[in-house]
């Protein structure tokens, strides 16, 4: 029996040997907490490591106060203060320089401050620190973890960091400037916080692994994370508030994308070159020229009431996208803004001003819906949208521009609404398949029906009251604003030229004078009280 307990005993004390030889190893591996006038580091080959500058702490010391602990493996350097800043340069080029921790006192980190510190692998800022100088970690091609908990994060301050690839940046951070992550080429997933104000210009640019992406909050910055060629997760949450020129240019992994209601500007280009984008719902702001050109693969784009402009050449060579509504919130539709789409079928604008070109060479564009809130449409906006076949101009619409319809060849009806409008010349050349024109108000017209019918083939024009030409109705023998016609009258000739004395004339109006093709003078009897108005030459 007493060589049994004798046994036991030996084994618990060999166990308990092993158990806390294990707890003196974890503890060796992690550096001690320093004190506030302290800065506790680790260097490979147990070497001293002297900063290059020791008036950049908030604190001086003295060489004898920088000891390393060869067996403890790691070093001190105590100053006569607080410390309180790590400054401008102070580790710069400290290759040997492995870990190292700062006292809960440091504010700030200077730029260049651990410029070229290739032995680091890993790197916690505490949130204590408010600001992260320039280029202050940059050139650490080992640093694979890093965390930042709070503060502003300088330029390039992390740049070129190609192995890091576990980057936690915690709520705290207010904002990173331009290129701060630039190159860091392992990296492959991240999230910013929802306090940050601020991603600047290529914060993120050129990251070849970077896969998923969430971003709580701030305006992204021009080019912030263009040209990451497998990112594909994009969560842009509400309180993001703008995204910036060329922002992810090129990320062609991304499939589905949402622009949350915070957003209140969408810069150019900012999406241009997403070859594989199929989904997109923008749910506020003004989108800006090319934003989402050349998107091949488009095809379902949900433009919310919150959108309030459309870009120059926005959806330029989005060639799959089949219909669009423009919601009644968007006040200007731009140049080129949907042009040239090969399968776009389906249109429905509810209010703005269409800009030139914008829905030109949509040869299957078919259905047209232009609703009242629609103000103008500019020059050539649906030229040879071959396959239209009836057009309705809202009456909010005040102008159309030259050419406008030029080439609508399949059109066939045109109404236009009760609105004074003007009307260019030209606006519906080339359409010679018109067989309808309906007004329904006061026009200025510029000698827009060119080639519209003939003396033996002419086009039904329906107006609301009698409109004469030098005093006689419209006919077929009389050419009319370059066209030929048949005239429809809502109100019968015969009435309305039974009582001419009390609807105006020539001497006491009320008239409108609108100048022809020849540049007779034509007066328009109206029933209803109008005002002159001064046509303005071409």
């Amino acid at each position: 029996m007493k060589k049994l307990l004798l046994l036991f005993a030996a084994l618990m004390l060999s166990l308990g040997m092993a158990q806390g030889q294990a707890q003196e190893n974890t503890g060796s591996n992690t550096l001690p907490t320093p004190s506030n006038n302290q800065i506790v580091y680790r260097s490979a080959n147990h070497e001293k490591i002297t900063p290059h500058n020791i008036e950049v702490f908030g604190a001086t010391y003295n060489d004898a106060d920088n000891v390393y602990d060869a067996e403890a493996d790691y070093g001190v350097i105590t100053f006569d203060g607080n410390v309180t800043t790590i400054g401008k340069e102070a580790f710069e080029y400290c290759k040997s320089l492995t870990e190292i921790v700062f006292p809960s006192t440091v504010t700030s980190i200077g730029e260049w401050a651990f410029y070229g510190c290739t032995g680091m692998a890993e790197l916690t800022i505490p949130s204590t620190v408010t600001a992260i100088g320039g280029f202050a970690f940059s050139g650490w091609p080992n640093l694979a973890k890093l965390s930042v908990k709070a503060g502003s994060i300088g330029e390039s301050a992390f740049a070129g960091c190609s192995k890091l690839n576990s980057i936690d940046l915690q709520e705290g951070v207010i904002s990173i400037r331009e290129n701060a992550f630039q190159n860091c080429a392992g990296m492959e997933e991240l999230t910013i916080p929802s306090t940050v104000n601020e991603i600047g210009m290529q914060a993120f640019y050129g990251l070849p692994n970077l896969i998923k992406l969430t971003v709580k909050a701030g305006s992204i910055g021009g080019i912030a994370f263009a040209n990451c060629p497998k990112l594909s997760s994009v969560d842009l949450q509400e309180g993001v508030t703008g995204i910036g020129d060329r922002a992810f240019q090129n990320c062609a992994g991304i499939e589905e994308l949402t622009i949350p209601n915070t957003v209140t500007a969408i810069g150019e280009q900012a999406f241009d070159g997403l070859r594989n984008l199929t989904k997109l719902t923008v749910k506020a702001g003004s989108i800006g020229g090319m934003a989402f050109a050349n998107c091949p693969k488009l095809s379902s784009v949900d433009l919310q009431e919150g959108v309030t402009d459309i870009g120059n050449r926005a959806f330029y060579n989005c060639i799959a996208m089949s219909e669009i509504a423009i919601p009644s919130t968007v006040t200007t539709i731009g140049e080129q803004a949907f042009d040239g789409l090969p399968n776009l079928t389906k249109l429905t604008v509810k209010a703005g001003s269409i800009g030139g070109i914008a829905f030109a060479n949509c040869p299957k564009l078919s259905s047209v819906d232009l609703q009242e809130g629609v103000t103008d449409i500019g020059n050539r906006a649906f030229y040879n949208c071959i396959a239209m076949s009836e057009i309705a101009i809202p009456s909010t619409v005040t102008a159309i521009g030259e050419q406008a319809f030029n080439g609508c060849s399949c059109l066939r009806s045109i109404k236009f609404g009760n609105a004074m409008m003007n009307i260019a010349n030209s606006s519906f050349v080339n359409c010679p398949n018109v067989a309808s024109v309906t007004f329904s108000g006061v026009m200025v017209l510029n000698n827009i029906f060119n080639g519209f019918g003939t003396a033996e083939s002419p086009v039904t024009l329906k107006l609301p009251f009698f409109w004469p030409v030098n005093d006689k109705p419209v006919n077929s023998a009389t050419p009319w604003h370059g066209g030929y016609f048949n005239c429809e009258y809502t109100v019968p000739v015969e009435d309305i030229l039974a009582s001419l004395g009390s609807l105006g004339t020539k001497q006491n109006g009320p008239a409108v004078k609108v100048t022809g093709s020849d540049d007779n003078e034509i007066i328009l009897y109206a029933p209803k009280k109008v005002e002159y108005i001064k046509v303005k030459e071409n």
